[in-house]
């Protein structure tokens, strides 16, 4: 069970990416209820971070992990035996290493998606719904 109870869709995103800054925009203009964390300003809150490893059905280092990261070369090694507590820390500390954008939609997560992709989830939710 999920630590965190997320009552509005959150972006996590790189605001020094300009490919990333037009994705926000575009699904701002989609979804009022957007709210963002700019990862290269704060980190990522760990309550967040356990929300979304708990919550993807893909091994969390090998979705999660930002590879253009300058940091990159100094975990290659190491990420993939962290336990979930050393990788929580390690991604909050050192926050260009978590692959961006993501969204959190309630328990759905979606790393680096289009906004194709939202848009679809958000369709098969409204079929489920009716």
């Amino acid at each position: 069970m999920s630590h965190l109870k997320l009552n509005h869709p959150i972006v996590i995103y790189d605001s020094n990416a300009p490919n990333q800054q037009f994705f926000i925009n575009d699904l701002r203009r989609k979804n009022h209820l957007i709210r963002e964390i700019e990862i290269n300003v704060c980190p990522v809150s760990e309550g967040h971070l356990i929300h979304i490893m708990e919550n993807i059905n893909l091994k969390p280092t090998r979705a999660l992990i930002n590879t253009n990261s300058p940091w990159y070369r100094c975990f290659a090694e190491d990420l993939h035996e962290m336990s979930p507590f050393v990788l929580i820390r390690t991604l909050r500390d050192f926050p260009s290493l978590l692959k961006t954008p993501i969204v959190i939609l309630e328990n759905d997560i979606f790393i680096d998606p289009s906004l194709e992709d939202l848009s679809q989830s958000h369709e098969e939710e409204e079929q489920v719904l009716v």
